[in-house]
């Protein structure tokens, strides 16, 4: 899930539901076992801020909505765990037509972790659940 909004390589490879359910949250199994929650203080703090983030966002990137898993844009930008696809490899690649189905592919993944997560548990339950999720597709 990205912080603000969608990934365009998971989106526009259908690779989201592999990682993330329709509404933005991270689909791997215990990957928010450790996020703390956010204080009360810290979402007023942010709320009290004189400016529009998501008008802003929008406005900036050009995306034609913000995308999460029902925290403010704020709050998921400053606050929250994401799990993006940021690139893809696989098969014959280069200029030309290539006419050969490749027998592999991979996809680099990248997680934003909070305080209290633990990037090798992380990883670990990543690499469980994909490989269980790709066994069943």
């Amino acid at each position: 899930m990205a912080a603000a909004s969608e990934s365009a390589h998971g989106d526009g490879a259908d690779c989201s539901p592999l990682y993330m359910t329709p509404t933005g949250r991270v689909a791997i199994p215990g990957f928010y076992d450790d996020v703390l929650p956010l204080e009360n203080w810290e979402r007023e703090m942010w709320r009290k801020l004189p400016l529009n983030v998501d008008e802003e966002i929008v406005k900036e990137t050009g995306v034609p909505e913000l995308f999460g898993e029902g925290f403010s844009t704020l709050e998921r930008i400053w606050a929250r765990p994401t799990a993006e696809i940021n690139g893809f490899g696989g098969g014959c690649q280069g200029q030309g037509t290539k006419t050969v189905i490749g027998r592999e592919a991979m996809a680099k993944l990248t997680f934003r972790l909070v305080p209290n997560q633990d990037g090798d548990k992380i990883n670990a339950l990543a690499q469980e659940h994909l490989q269980r999720v790709v066994r069943l597709a």
